[in-house]
């Protein structure tokens, strides 16, 4: 009976992948009767009707209903009657809720009733061998090899959302597939209307501040690589480059016009500095260890706020105009940045983490008489106080990425103005015009989601983890229950990899699978089960490790690692690790049974 169950499997699994391919390549529509169904459940009906007629012809030989079936294939057979049942289940859910789309169809309760039920018919031949000790060879293994790689194809199929054969995350992108966005300065009016690009460029250009008279752009935009200072006129032409070495960012300009106070790295660590809108007199106005940066003048012209984190936390300070007088303004262990003055120099807004998240604040020009603005579950910062003094600009993220708010200077009315679903807007904070009629603003476009490395590597990482712990822990079951013939690891970690070619078309994986699995029957061979807790470590880390090699040196000789050494080798390591962390786990689990049976 055990080959005639394995032979369904091969016929149920087939016909699941087959339905399988039939959805990642576009050949079913909405509607539950396909010829891939038929095949599926047609193989899943094969069990109940094989099983059902071995029963019923024992029953007719006297045997009773409760006997005629090994409990081991009686649970088989009613894994048959709850796939068709649950068949049923998927028909009716698809009329309530509708047909599932890419992951949903593989959470879909429905859906997962018939994985299990799946599991319950492909697993029968694997509880007879459990139940029949000391079986050798392929004449009566086999259908356990079968029964366990059909385990593994369910249960990697129904994964396959974190599935390195199916996303290779780790390859790197063409060239022309990476596209690089930067950030673009635009401005609007107020009320966010006329909103306009104020310079297109190839380069990021962002923290944009307009001259008191109006006429003159001061910005900064990145170089080689380093950030440096860009005065322009104020409709973005004539450009010219004031800074020309180290990191220079975040200029404002005096009240007067005259000077232009930017943060720079050129001592070694972030100091505020001053100089001309040409870029001659430059000189330092703090030169202490700590970072100072995020200046900003008074409406006056004889004191500057910045940020500071002199004392291990980041606050806000004042001092003059030539750097003298230095005062700490805000305190506590909170952190607070983005300084903007009233336009009488009577208040400064800011933002703080003091009672939550980031929120917008105001306080007196001394640091006194604070007022929290905001109040959302998400961030608020880079105030930019209106030339009238009756609003603030502000950014918030509550929209699910950085948009412009604007405000009364109580808190009030609080509303969006930029409105760009899909971009970053006001990043580096929005600033006014002298005027009042126009707010800058950096807009910083988004990566897809599939470009982004954090994405890629996060991605990546979980798919290696949790397929190295399902192939694992099926193959340390088998090894560990029965004697796998020799063959059985390449089946084991060949087939299922070739399956999934057949969802995502990435064939060039095959080769690598065959000589992972070929390596780990060998090492096996040499090494078999129970002969040493060493050797066994050895089988138990190269199982899970062996296909993931052979997954990174495909990348290599095809489209290419875009992962960094670190990276890729430690996802091999992690791999490894996992099938000795499983190892252990049936390593102790058995002396507990034996324990007990002493």
């Amino acid at each position: 009976m055990d080959w005639v169950v394995g032979a369904l499997s091969t016929w149920l699994i087939l016909g699941f992948y087959l339905d399988l391919w039939a959805h990642a390549h576009g050949f079913v529509d909405d509607t539950f009767l396909t010829p891939w169904h038929a095949v599926l459940y047609s193989g899943a009906s094969s069990f109940g009707v094989i099983l059902g007629t071995i029963g019923a012809r024992r029953v007719h030989g006297g045997a009773t209903w409760r006997t005629a079936l090994p409990a081991v294939y009686a649970w088989s057979f009613l894994g048959s009657v709850a796939f068709l049942a649950a068949g049923a289940f998927d028909l009716v859910w698809h009329d309530l809720y509708g047909f599932e789309v890419d992951t949903e169809a593989l959470l879909s309760p429905a859906h997962l009733v018939l994985a299990a039920s799946g599991l319950l018919m492909l697993s029968g031949p694997i509880r007879s061998a459990w139940s029949r000790p000391h079986l050798r060879g392929w004449r009566t293994l086999g259908p356990v090899v079968i029964g366990l790689t059909a385990v593994l194809a369910i249960l990697a199929a129904f994964t396959q959302y974190a599935h390195p054969v199916v996303d290779p995350w780790a390859e790197r992108l063409p060239a022309m597939a990476v596209t690089e966005i930067p950030s673009q300065i635009h401005a609007m009016a107020p009320d966010g209307s006329a909103q306009r690009r104020l310079r297109v460029s190839e380069q990021s250009e962002q923290a944009a501040r307009l001259s008191p008279d109006g006429t003159r752009l001061a910005f900064a935009t990145i170089v080689d690589g380093s950030s440096q200072i860009v005065v322009a006129e104020a409709k973005g032409a004539g450009a010219r480059q004031v800074t020309r070495k180290d990191w220079n960012f975040r200029p404002a300009w005096s009240p007067d016009g005259t000077r232009l106070v930017f943060e720079s790295n050129a001592p070694g660590n972030s100091d505020v500095f001053v100089m001309a809108p040409d870029g001659s007199g430059v000189r330092p106005l703090t030169s202490d260890a700590a970072d100072d940066w995020d200046a900003v003048w008074s409406p006056d012209g004889a004191s500057i706020a910045f940020v500071s984190n002199r004392t291990g936390v980041h606050h806000l300070y004042l001092m003059t105009a030539t750097g003298d007088g230095v005062v700490q303004l805000t305190s506590g262990g909170s952190q607070d940045f983005d300084p903007d003055w009233s336009t009488d120099g009577s208040r400064i807004a800011f933002s703080s983490e003091r009672e939550a998240g980031f929120e917008i604040w105001t306080m007196a020009a001394d640091g006194s008489d604070l007022r929290r603005l905001t109040d959302s579950e998400d961030s608020n910062f880079d105030p930019g106080w209106s030339p009238d003094g009756a609003s603030i600009a502000f950014v918030s993220d509550r929209d699910g990425d950085g948009e412009v708010y604007l405000m009364g200077a109580d808190g009030s009315n609080e509303r969006n103005l930029s409105r760009s679903p899909g971009t970053d807007d006001g990043w580096y904070g929005p600033t006014w015009s002298a005027d009042g009629r126009s707010i800058l603003y950096t807009v910083v476009g988004r990566l897809p989601g599939w470009q982004e490395p954090f994405v890629r590597q996060g991605f990546g990482a979980a798919g290696v983890l949790i397929q190295a712990a399902l192939l694992a822990g099926v193959a340390l079951v088998g090894i560990r229950r029965s004697r796998l013939p020799f063959g059985s690891l390449t089946v084991l970690i060949l087939v299922p990899t070739a399956l999934m070619t057949v969802v995502s078309d990435q064939y060039r994986f095959i080769p690598a699978a065959l000589v992972a699995g070929l390596v780990a029957d060998v090492t096996l061979a040499i090494h078999p089960p129970g002969r040493s807790r060493r050797s066994d470590a050895l089988v138990a880390f190269l199982i899970p490790a062996l296909p993931f090699a052979g997954y990174f040196l495909t990348l290599a000789l095809t489209t290419g690692v875009g992962w960094t050494i670190h990276l890729w080798l430690g996802a091999i390591v992690l791999a490894g690790i996992v099938g000795l962390f499983l190892d252990e786990l049936a390593r102790a689990h058995d002396r507990t049974r034996e324990a007990r049976a002493a």
